[in-house]
């Protein structure tokens, strides 16, 4: 189906490192080809959007992430596999909308077969034809209905958090949201996280192609980031959320777990929401490799 990734920091970070392994998933080491977006925040928390039909190893918005160099504190891409909607730009994620004046940037992984109490105006304001943007759409305007005005981040977790659990019988909801001050993630099925530090002075590598770095030579010291995606995008030990579960981060740390009602899961649609059965063994083989370096030079530095 699709995948996500997103960084979400306490200063302005660079992404290239992740998403150059992750677009290898859209044509090279997976299937989806029907699209690719990334969205970041800029000053003002201001939204820049690219997007791109094709594949996104093969795409501009490949090119441009490469030589904007971006870095921001939440950025969200997404590399899409059509289940609901034609392959076309209209339907390729992320997706914003506007909210208490603040932009909000999502985008989802999964497959929705109903929308609980969703209205007709709500389905006619939706541009694309994707069971995506619907849900988003009803999201914004179920918060919009709650809160006349913007509440306090928690509160705004919590309320975001139990909107997904109205959605637990009608399919798959793997997604993450943004509005540039905050992430939160919920999973169904696939989505990992992993929060690094300048004090993480070790290579680590890619899985999808065998690229690596050692990021402590990139860092400041006071730096948090963390990572989101749909399966690890590194030989690094992961954390797994599990279904029914929605994070909240901030300043790139897990502020708030909500552990909420799990999603029925259709069959049919969960393969399609990871990868596939040959790149899985090859992450496990490398983070068994990462793990077992990261021991001796443990050892060693005892001795």
């Amino acid at each position: 189906m699709c995948q996500i990734l997103a960084l979400n920091a306490n200063s302005p970070t660079d992404i290239t490192f992740s998403f150059e392994g992750f677009v290898n998933r859209a044509g090279i080491t997976e299937t989806n080809v029907d699209g690719t977006g990334i969205a970041f925040f800029e000053k003002n928390n201001n939204v820049r959007l690219l997007k791109d039909d094709k594949a996104a190893y093969n795409s501009y918005v490949r090119n441009l992430v490469r030589i904007y160099q971006i870095k921001s504190s939440n950025i969200i891409a997404h590399i899409r596999r059509a289940s609901s909607g034609a392959p076309k730009l209209i339907n390729c994620h992320p997706f914003v909308r506007e909210l208490w004046g603040d932009n909000w940037v999502f985008c989802h992984n999964g497959h929705l077969e109903s929308f609980p109490n969703i209205t007709e105006k709500e389905k006619q304001s939706v541009v694309g034809e994707t069971d995506s943007e619907l849900f988003f759409t009803h999201l914004i305007s179920h918060l919009e209905k709650e809160f006349p005005q913007k509440p306090e981040v928690e509160i705004l977790f919590l309320a975001v958090a139990k909107f997904a659990d109205s959605y637990a019988s009608a399919g798959i909801l793997n997604f993450v949201v943004s509005n540039g001050s905050f992430l939160i993630a919920h999973c169904s099925t696939n989505l990992y996280w992993i929060s690094r530090s300048a004090s993480d002075d070790t290579l680590i590598r890619r899985v999808d192609d065998g690229g690596v770095i050692n990021l402590s030579c990139y860092a400041n010291s006071d730096d948090k980031v963390t990572i989101i995606c749909t399966m690890p995008v590194t030989n690094e030990k992961w954390n797994k959320m599990t279904n029914g579960q929605a994070l909240l981060f901030v300043n790139g740390e897990v502020k708030l777990s909500y552990n909420g009602v799990p999603s029925v899961i259709n069959k049919k649609f969960e393969a399609m929401t990871g990868l596939s059965s040959e790149i899985q063994q090859k992450i496990n083989q490398e983070q068994a490799k990462y793990r077992t370096e990261s021991a001796i030079r443990a050892q060693e530095a005892l001795e």
